[in-house]
C-alpha cells in the first residue's frame, strides 16, 4: 500500500494480482453479509387500511443475546477501522521512515529540497 502513496503513478497491481484479490474481495464481502441472511425470518402484519391490507417485514432473530449488536461491532470493526488504520500506517510510516530533516533541507530517497 505504501507504494501507492510514495509513487502513485507506478502501476501498483497487475492482471495476476488483481485476479487474485478480487475473489478474496467478493468471499470477505459475502461473508461480512451472511449472517443477515442466515438470521433472518420473514413476518407478515396486517394493517387493514383501504389500499393496503398487509406489509411484510423482514427482521432479524440472532441466536444468542445481543448478536445484532455483536454483529454490528464486528462489521464497523472490519469496515471501519481496519481500512482506516491501514491509510494512516501507510501514509505515516513511509514518510517518518524515509524521511529525514538535516542541514536545512528535507532528504527523501535521492533527492532533496531545501527546507523553508
Amino acid at each position: 500500500m505504501e507504494n501507492v502513496i510514495l509513487h502513485p503513478t507506478r502501476r501498483a497491481l497487475g492482471t495476476s494480482g488483481a485476479l487474485l484479490t478480487l475473489p478474496g474481495i467478493w468471499a470477505c464481502a459475502l461473508l461480512l453479509a451472511m449472517p443477515q441472511f442466515l438470521f433472518r425470518s420473514l413476518q407478515h402484519h396486517d394493517i387493514g387500511l383501504p389500499g393496503l391490507d398487509a406489509v411484510n417485514f423482514c427482521f432479524e432473530e440472532w441466536p444468542v443475546d445481543h448478536g445484532r449488536g455483536y454483529y454490528s461491532v464486528f462489521v464497523m470493526l472490519v469496515q471501519f477501522f481496519v481500512p482506516l488504520l491501514t491509510v494512516t500506517i501507510s501514509y505515516v510510516c513511509p514518510h517518518s521512515a524515509e524521511t529525514q530533516v538535516s542541514h536545512g533541507s528535507v532528504q527523501w530517497k535521492g533527492w532533496s529540497q531545501p527546507t523553508q
